[in-house]
């Protein structure tokens, strides 16, 4: 259905009410909507709007009169209305089709009052939605009972459509001393929806147990100092949270859920217990340095998990605080020690460890003793011949010397020549997988002072 537009005639002391109803989807009005009294009466009353009912009605015109009130269906306000009455969401979906800013026509009107979103203590759900790349500029509250307040309903905010938009204005979780009530903070597939102003407890708020709730598969982003005191629940998509602070409990997870960060703008928590099973990190941002802090806690449990690879970064838990730490790799002799001492000897075989990699012993356990290099004094008649093993990985990153001398003291290291030093390694010859070769070092007999040759290997871990 399709209305031109709407007319209240109303005398004091009535007021009309444009109620719409019924069914259908697709109704829209497109002219103005707003009321005239009659001729020479001193008084000017208003025409209020109700929805009720399943359909869906669209407002495209000015509506400059009196106050909005959504009970059921969902209603879409397009026009950059004047009118200064209360809107009340009691039940139902009301959208913002075009900004809806605080003392500006808009889409609530032209207003300071705050939009009442749900009914104390009762049990319909209700929603406000921006409808685009809207901004929603007024105070939001929802409505609750003295001390407590558990009744069913559900209470969302967020957007619809793979927009990005905006609510700038104070979110209260409650009346004035009253119970504190949960809400749930929801982006369609592609939106975004941010919360620039602050989600907070009621003033005097009685003692109240209650969940912040982000739902749907777009990304919620908080960039407000929010001072709310229930839990936050991250049950889908993304939440991603900016350089401020969050009096929140406590932040948990639905599988598949993930916090943001900003590299940058770290967040304060001081009072959550967050717990990372079942959800998922997302890094903003390109890390430039070795450590940036995400989150300060009152606690931090779970396994963190990026959702997206940082290059050459992980995340860690330290202490209270959640952190993208530059992920130096450990090097081989590490990998192959478990952290055993490069010049300890894990099993007592009086090989030190070091050199029971370099000439490739399986593990820091293994005995070595047969793996020791050899010294032949008779095969060839010209040199004496120092053998030894020496695996890919100790190759690749250690020093790796074979020295001799004709005395204990003052080695002199083994440089291949073609004459007086003749190197040969044989590549893979005790096996490839590991890789462990086979060096044969000849030594011209003539380098030998009193016809007495000593020959040894010495090994050193590079740093990483």
């Amino acid at each position: 259905m399709t209305v031109a537009s709407a007319n209240g005639y109303t005398s004091y002391p009535n007021t009309s009410i444009l109620t719409l109803g019924g069914t259908a989807t697709g109704n829209v009005i497109t002219g103005t909507i707003s009321a005239t009294n009659p001729p020479g009466s001193g008084f000017s009353q208003p025409l209020n709007v109700v929805k009720s009912g399943t359909s869906d009605w669209t407002l495209a015109g000015v509506f400059s009169s009196g106050t909005l009130t959504v009970n059921a269906g969902t209603l879409t306000l397009a026009g950059a209305g004047s009118y200064i009455g209360v809107t009340t969401v009691a039940g139902g979906t009301l959208i913002a089709g075009t900004n809806a800013p605080s003392n500006v026509n808009g889409a609530f009107g032209k207003s300071t009052s705050e939009v009442v979103l749900g009914v104390a203590g009762g049990n319909t759900n209700a929603s406000i939605l921006t409808g685009g790349a809207f901004t929603i500029g007024r105070i939001i509250r929802i409505p609750t009972t003295n001390n407590t307040d558990n009744a069913a309903r559900v209470l969302t905010l967020g957007g619809n459509t793979a927009h990005s938009s905006i609510f700038s204005g104070n979110i209260f979780l409650g009346t004035t001393n009253n119970a504190g009530r949960g809400c749930t903070l929801t982006a369609a597939s592609g939106g975004t929806v941010t919360f620039s102003g602050a989600i907070q407890n009621p003033t005097g708020m009685d003692l109240s147990t209650y969940t912040v709730t982000k739902a749907g598969p777009g990304t919620v982003v908080f960039t407000s100092n929010n001072t709310y005191t229930g839990a936050t629940l991250v049950s889908a998509g993304t939440l991603e949270v900016t350089g401020a602070s969050q009096a929140t409990s406590s932040i948990t997870f639905v599988s598949g859920g993930v916090l943001g960060f900003t590299l940058g703008s770290p967040v304060t928590a001081s009072n959550a217990m967050v717990d990372l099973t079942g959800g998922q990190i997302k890094v903003t941002g390109t890390p430039t340095g070795p450590s940036h802090t995400l989150l300060t806690a009152f606690s931090i449990t779970g396994t963190p998990a990026l959702a997206s690879p940082v290059p050459g970064y992980k995340l860690e838990i330290v202490g209270n605080q959640l952190k993208l730490n530059e992920a130096i790799a450990a090097d081989p002799y590490t990998i192959w020690s478990g952290g055993a001492g490069f010049a300890a000897d894990a099993n007592g075989d009086s090989v030190k460890n070091g050199l029971a990699w370099v000439l490739g012993a399986p593990n820091p356990n293994a005995n070595a003793l047969g793996l020791l290099p050899t010294f032949d004094n008779t095969t060839d008649p010209d040199y004496f011949i120092f053998s030894y093993r020496r695996s890919d990985a100790a190759n690749a990153n250690s020093t790796i010397a074979a020295q001799y001398g004709s005395i204990l003291t003052g080695w002199t290291n083994a440089i291949h020549d073609g004459t007086n030093i003749i190197i040969t390694p044989s590549d893979n010859f005790y096996g490839a997988s590991p890789g462990i070769d086979k060096v044969e070092v000849k030594i011209k007999r003539t380098l030998a002072t009193g016809n007495k040759l000593f020959a040894r290997l010495k090994v050193a871990v590079a740093t990483p």
